[in-house]
């Protein structure tokens, strides 16, 4: 059914230039670069990591963690990058209230 249709009239109804769909396409066909495969080696150890801790590390332990555990000097805003563009992120701890007691009602001295 899409061979009858041009790519321009495809290209109208998903809202998307000519342009950005050959370059989608042209994307499609080549071979990862290294950096892309490190990316996607990082992100799967990343992914495991955060879901054993339950969400709770954020950026600066998971980097952390990379340089600890298995010896990866990764710069904390790549793994920045790589958790926002899994949709990860660290949970905010909340802050504490400082007590629950109760002053005490002192005398009024006149």
């Amino acid at each position: 059914m899409v061979e009858n249709y041009s790519i321009y009239k495809l290209c109208l109804i998903a809202c998307v230039s000519r342009y950005g769909y050959y370059k989608w396409k042209k994307r499609l066909s080549r071979p990862l670069t290294e950096e892309e495969k490190r990316n996607q080696e990082l992100a799967f150890l990343l992914r495991d990591q955060y879901f054993e801790e339950k969400g709770r590390q954020g950026y600066r332990q998971l980097t952390a963690h990379l340089r600890n555990h298995h010896d990866l000097f990764v710069n904390h805003k790549r793994v920045r990058r790589l958790l926002n563009k899994m949709g990860l992120h660290g949970r905010q701890r909340k802050k504490s209230s400082g007590t629950t007691i109760k002053r005490a009602i002192l005398p009024q001295t006149s």
